[in-house]
């Protein structure tokens, strides 16, 4: 690509402008990155691609590409539009597979430029895709890696739901991650992946440490406590003292227990449990 001297000033009053227009929410982003570090401080390091593919389109001729690096562009600006409008119902798996081609589709854009835009220098070009090649590298590597815990957790969680004690198989593959927990910040976010995906399929021993995860989101620790209680004829000793102390918790936070955590106490002390409730929370009497 080749960009003509004086671009900054020719695309500083388009930008301007557009941001006025019917399609200004193409422009505004940007627009503000500008006004942050200043146009003669702007690059095209600070640009993304949506915005260079409108620039290039419907912009002043501040610079010209081939039209396979055009197409090439369009590409990743499709693949963009694909993953920031997501209906939030696609499974993981989708997600993975998009992800994938957009990084695809993006290698590709790194050879279209080196083949075809020859006007630029040979070492630039060899740097630009060597540069950009690794990172693209480390992300898929990761984004590997990452179907590969997807899959060896749902494979856990199908043996769990296939055995006869769904309980002690859950609490047997709980402590397998806990162990691992202990070694790295990632191993910790493998175990919280594994309780939350045990507690979506439905196995009920999961859902109290799944409610642990979200305590401060008290709606959704809230539901996934009602999702440990349904059709529990018995409590344990450790359920219904995390019941207690997340119903403390709300008292200790400042946040009123919603009218739907009274079910909580009243199950506890109904199933003989010796707690009183204060104005402060919940306190538990000796027998």
């Amino acid at each position: 690509m080749i960009v003509v001297d004086n671009w900054r000033t020719m695309l500083y009053p388009f930008v301007q402008r557009e941001i006025t227009g019917r399609n200004k929410n193409n422009y505004i982003e940007q627009y503000k990155v500008i006004r942050q570090k200043g146009i003669d401080n702007y690059s095209f390091d600070d640009m993304d691609v949506p915005f260079i593919v409108n620039v290039l389109r419907y912009g002043p001729k501040i610079a010209t590409v081939t039209k396979n690096t055009s197409i090439a562009l369009n590409h990743i600006t499709v693949d963009r539009h694909a993953t920031s409008h997501s209906s939030e119902n696609e499974t993981e798996e989708e997600l993975y597979l998009r992800a994938l081609v957009s990084l695809r589709d993006l290698q590709i854009f790194l050879h279209t430029v080196d083949l075809n835009e020859t006007t630029i220098p040979d070492e630039k070009r060899a740097h630009f895709v060597q540069k950009y090649s690794k990172s693209i590298g480390d992300l898929k590597l990761e984004i590997y890696n990452d179907c590969i815990e997807m899959f060896q957790i749902k494979k856990d969680i199908q043996l769990i739901i296939s055995s006869d004690d769904q309980g002690d198989a859950f609490f047997r593959m709980y402590q397998s991650y806990n162990e691992k927990a202990r070694l790295s910040d990632e191993n910790r976010t493998h175990l919280w992946r594994f309780v939350i995906e045990a507690s979506n399929a439905g196995i009920k021993s999961a859902h109290g440490y799944a409610a642990t995860y979200y305590q401060n989101d008290l709606e959704e620790a809230t539901r996934r406590y009602e999702m440990m209680i349904d059709g529990a004829d018995k409590l344990s000793a450790h359920e219904a003292h995390q019941l207690i102390d997340f119903v403390n918790l709300a008292y200790m936070t400042g946040k009123k227990p919603i009218e739907r955590m009274e079910r909580f106490v009243k199950m506890v002390k109904d199933q003989g449990f010796c707690i009183e409730v204060t104005p402060d929370g919940v306190v538990w009497n000796k027998k």
